[in-house]
């Protein structure tokens, strides 16, 4: 992920962080390649193949793992 390192190492270490938990990772990368702000450039295409590929590799992994249960709504 040379493209992603270089350019969006912010985003590199937020998917660091969250990796063990692969649906999070998948998710922070779709937030990541979905406008909700507006007027989002978007990224190179390297960066963005480098972002598919990841994604890619956290569905893969995910597959065949049991579901977590679905966290409580806290009181409110």
């Amino acid at each position: 992920m040379p493209g992603l390192a270089r350019r969006y190492p912010h985003v590199l270490n937020q998917l660091s962080a969250v990796w063990g938990d692969l649906p999070v990772a998948a998710e922070l990368i779709d937030d990541l390649l979905v406008d909700r702000r507006g007027g989002r450039r978007g990224f190179p295409a390297d960066v963005l193949a480098e972002l598919l590929t990841v994604r890619r590799v956290a569905v893969k992994r995910m597959v065949g793992q049991p579901r977590k249960p679905p966290k409580a709504a806290g009181p409110g």
